[in-house]
């Protein structure tokens, strides 16, 4: 299989075969055995939550963690990103999407780096597919003795799985021969095989097989349209489901309505009938039989997860027993109260940690939605809908949050006051981000109103911020200024210390745009300590921005590239939190706000350069430039190009869009360096004791003055993760223990 990827000229392969025959685990086995010849990566993109064929492209752009874009579709995002890079993708479970195979062929077309393979029980039939079937396991032939037996592949899936389950247990001369026979009546089917070996804890080999010859007969009497291997493998799931106790069966099929796994408390919510049912118990026979597996955790919690033949086996036996309303309604249930529950956690300091974790559960969240849109539950719809406003768009998910935010809006008439004012909000929230002000100004406007006369003091506060957003962007200050006051005296009140933050930072935003630095560096500062006090990372980041924009625009080149530089190591340093803000927006930022530096400095060349970049970076992310940086932007603009002349001017900030997130990265901190660096006292001979960088010098005499990593990240602008990195570096280098000898060494090289 991995030769035939190698053959020159052969870009997709589909591996074809029965649910069940381990097509995904030779594509993973083939792509891990590939992975060092395709320099950008391997990518796998599981297609079995995917609902149609339209969102195939939305999948892989998510799985590139690409962001929603307001004027580029998924397939044109995709190939922006793909471009010529030495790619595998990796499509698994095509078959309820192969209308979506024609966007495959079009984007390898696209892509002259890209390799594709796709798992899938039928071909694409598209030009250029190598279909690649996937047969069952090679089983002993009945002639065969029994020495020969275990060679046989089939045999020694069987055989491993068996000791899963009884240490003790190997193929032998005494059961080689019975072993044999139940691999041949299994058709070699590595799903099937796992889950009949499962059973030895309660059979014997021969009990085993006899079991099976009932079962195998039943089976003629399936499906004439479905393929002979599909049916043994279902007679195994069903026969499976025959041996658990009555409550096992109830759980197993209330626990079908998971679409991407689940941990223990969501199976108690959802599938423990009220305490009626051991769900614990239950899970861990349900994992005996192999009809539930343990997967990854998330967050610190088990999670388990079943194969999507088995779940749909599982989806069959709660129709049949007139459960799926109820179990559905449970379903919708614990995850609306699980987000409300999590939504304030989405703007603290662990923000991170919980976009993870819904992003994990985003097929089930996806489910619930589906759900309360099927039973006109509107008010249901938008209270989870308008919940994950802070997860639709850090996470990228513009498109399907402003469609299911949209569907609750348009029955606005069924919702209670509450939901409907959030729902206004969030889609508000989401269309300004999008860019669609002219939809997300009255939604803003009406959501204030609402809040207002419900007396919601917080939904008031966040959408008089959003207006004060709104007003900032188009450069109504005066405006914006009114709605930040506000907002901070609200959000203050209510002792929300994140938002009364960001609200602090955009009033120094606004002052900037009104032309008084002194001013935004008050605010910024203020944001900036709000910012440490609640551990909010990215509040924090917009305060460092803020002070170095008011620096800059004081005049005071040195103090503006130190703080532009302490946001580099804040947002895109080792460590740094990836889930709250994308890195490329956060790199579209600086790249403008040093531009305008470089500019001011008379580096007429790299601010042109940095401006290009700037405004590629910008379009990746999806986002327009907004004041007062525009008007920033648009002025070391024009001085650079009256300086460079039109040629030289155009020359360079074609080579800035030219470059990559990594070498626009690259130049900014190339810039920042010719004031940091100079700015800088002389090095002295000690500050190079033991390789330490100037940075760790600067820690480690904090260390030895006795300040913690937490009083050190404040004093430097500094992460409290970025600090603890150097602490451990400059440890290792000098040899030291901890910080006594720290600071004995400190003193030793007169860094104290």
């Amino acid at each position: 299989m991995a030769g035939l990827v190698r053959e020159e000229g052969v870009r997709l392969v589909t591996l074809t075969g029965a649910g069940g025959a381990g097509k995904t685990r030779l594509a993973i086995q083939v792509a891990e055995e590939l992975a060092p010849g395709f320099s950008g990566g391997v990518v796998f993109v599981a297609l079995g939550p995917v609902a149609d064929a339209s969102q195939v492209l939305p999948a892989v752009a998510h799985a590139l963690r690409l962001r929603e874009h307001q004027l580029l579709p998924a397939f044109e995002r995709v190939a922006g990103a793909l471009d010529d890079a030495r790619v595998l993708l990796v499509l698994d479970n095509f078959e309820h999407v192969v209308e979506a195979g024609p966007s495959v062929t079009e984007l390898l077309h696209r892509c002259g780096g890209l390799c594709v393979i796709v798992t899938s029980r039928a071909p694409l039939h598209v030009s250029g597919e190598r279909d690649f079937p996937v047969g069952p396991l090679g089983v002993p032939e009945v002639a065969d003795p029994a020495e020969r037996v275990a060679e046989a592949a089939a045999v020694r899936l069987f055989g491993d799985r068996a000791r899963a389950v009884d240490p003790t247990f190997e193929v032998g001369i005494d059961n080689a021969l019975t072993v044999a026979a139940i691999c041949r009546r299994l058709d070699g089917l590595p799903l099937a095989i796992e889950l009949a070996a499962a059973k030895l804890r309660l059979l014997a080999p021969e009990a085993l097989l006899a079991r099976l010859e009932h079962r195998l007969s039943v089976l003629t009497g399936g499906a004439r349209d479905q393929p002979a291997r599909l049916r043994t493998m279902r007679d195994a799931i069903a026969w499976s489901h025959d041996l658990l106790s009555a409550d096992e069966r109830v759980l197993f099929r209330r626990l079908a309505a998971f679409v991407d796994g689940f941990d223990l408390e969501a199976a108690e919510a959802v599938a423990g009938g009220g305490g009626d049912l051991e769900v614990y118990a239950g899970l861990e026979a349900l994992a005996d039989q192999s009809l539930v597996s343990p997967r990854l955790s998330v967050a610190g919690k088990s999670r388990f997860g079943m194969l999507q033949t088995v779940r749909e086996l599982g989806l069959e036996e709660l129709a049949a027993a007139g459960e799926e309303g109820e179990v559905r309604s449970a379903h919708a249930a614990h995850y609306l109260a699980l987000v409300e529950r999590i939504e304030p956690e989405l703007l603290g300091p662990r923000a991170e940690a919980w976009l993870e974790a819904l992003s994990a559960e985003y097929g089930d969240l996806t489910a619930a939605l589906r759900w309360y849109s099927r039973v006109g539950d509107a008010n249901g719809l938008a209270r989870l809908a308008g919940a994950l406003m802070e997860y639709w768009y850090p996470s990228g998910h513009w498109a399907d949050g402003r469609a299911w935010l949209e569907e609750a809006i348009a029955r606005e008439e069924e919702l209670e006051e509450a939901p409907r004012a959030r729902v206004l909000l969030a889609a508000g929230y989401l269309a300004h981000f999008q860019g669609d002000e002219a939809i997300a100004h009255p939604l803003f406007e009406r959501a204030l109103e609402l809040s207002r006369r419900l007396g919601d003091e917080r939904e008031a506060a966040s959408a008089g911020y959003m207006l004060g957003v709104a007003a900032e962007d188009r450069g109504d200050f005066a405006t914006a200024e009114r709605f930040f006051a506000e907002a901070v005296r609200q959000y203050r009140t209510l002792g929300d210390v994140v938002n009364t933050a960001y609200s602090e930072a955009h009033l120094g935003i606004v002052a900037l745009g009104e032309g008084d630095p002194e001013r935004a560096a008050r605010h910024g500062e203020t944001a900036r300590e709000l910012a440490v006090e609640s551990a909010a990372w990215h509040p924090r980041a917009t305060s460092m921005l803020v002070l170095g924009d008011a620096a800059r625009e004081a005049g005071d080149q040195e103090a503006a590239a130190h703080r532009y530089a302490d946001f580099l190591d804040l947002v895109l340093g080792e460590g740094t939190p990836s889930g709250v803000q994308p890195s490329v927006e956060c790199l579209a930022e600086v790249a403008s706000s040093v531009a305008v530096l470089a500019a001011a400095g008379g580096r007429w060349e790299r601010a042109a350069v940095l401006l290009g970049a700037a405004d590629h970076l910008r379009q990746a992310a999806g986002r327009t430039l907004a004041e007062p940086e525009r008007s920033a932007c648009m002025r070391a603009q024009r001085a650079a190009l009256g300086e460079l002349g039109a040629d030289a001017f155009m020359h360079a900030r074609a080579a800035g869009r030219a470059l990559t997130a990594d070498e626009a990265k690259a130049e900014v901190q190339a810039a920042l360096a010719l004031w940091v660096e100079a700015s800088r006292p002389p090095a002295r001979a000690e500050r190079q004791v033991a390789g330490l960088t100037q940075r760790e010098a600067e820690i480690l005499r904090l260390v030895a003055a006795g300040r913690t990593n937490q009083e050190i990240a404040q004093e430097l602008h500094l992460s409290v993760r970025t600090v603890e990195r150097h602490v451990t570096n400059l440890y290792r280098k000098i040899g030291a223990r901890g910080r006594a000898d720290a600071t004995a060494f400190a003193v030793r090289q007169d860094l104290a």
